[in-house]
């Protein structure tokens, strides 16, 4: 009889331990299906002197789009950023953008008037903290955001755009100088991400 009143009270503190458990996953769970992840990526920053212009490219941004709450953020690692010349890629990263001590481009904020019921195609404002070679700033970036379905699928993919301007100066970055002549201090960057909703939905 006191064995059995033992196995009792062991199943019960079993059963309970297992239900605390489990609980925060499927929480977990309930929040993942908002999580979208960045699976392509687009990112251009175009440079300006008074002579030429050059591009530096990158489709290795990664970065993540919540749904319900609005959350947005990316991040371009700095080594991966090509203009088509070496030397160039080389001095940019290590003398101005100083990427071994500061490896990633980042920008992590929310989606201003977000609505996440409707998810609602257009565009919209994004507000948060914008970063570069270990400087931070608040900035609002326009960009556009699109909700498609995948072919000959239920799931649903998402499109985000957006072209805005930095100052290097404001991020405490010199002017970088090529062949005597100096970049502008706007550079122009254009960002396009197609996301997908986070595996283990």
């Amino acid at each position: 009889m006191i064995l059995n009143k033992g196995l009792v009270v062991l199943c019960g503190c079993l059963l309970f331990a297992f239900t605390i458990t489990a609980l925060p996953f499927s929480t977990i769970l309930a929040q993942d299906q908002h999580q979208f992840v960045v699976t392509e990526s687009d990112v251009v920053f175009s440079s300006r002197t008074q002579i030429e212009r050059f591009d530096g490219i990158t489709s290795a941004a990664t970065g993540s789009f919540n749904t319900e709450t609005g959350h947005f953020r990316f991040e371009v690692p700095v080594d991966s950023i090509r203009t088509g010349n070496n030397r160039r890629d080389a001095k940019m990263r290590e003398d101005y953008l100083l990427s071994e001590d500061n490896p990633y481009i980042k920008f992590n904020g929310l989606v201003q008037n977000w609505q996440s019921a409707s998810q609602t195609n257009g565009e919209y404002i994004a507000k948060g903290t914008f970063s570069i070679a270990g400087f931070e700033r608040e900035v609002e970036i326009p960009g556009n955001i699109l909700f498609q379905k995948t072919e000959n699928s239920e799931n649903t993919t998402v499109e985000i755009s957006s072209t805005f301007d930095i100052k290097l100066s404001d991020y405490n970055i010199t002017r970088p100088r090529f062949l005597l002549v100096r970049l502008n201090d706007v550079q122009e960057v254009s960002v396009s991400f197609v996301l997908s909703a986070q595996s283990g939905n």
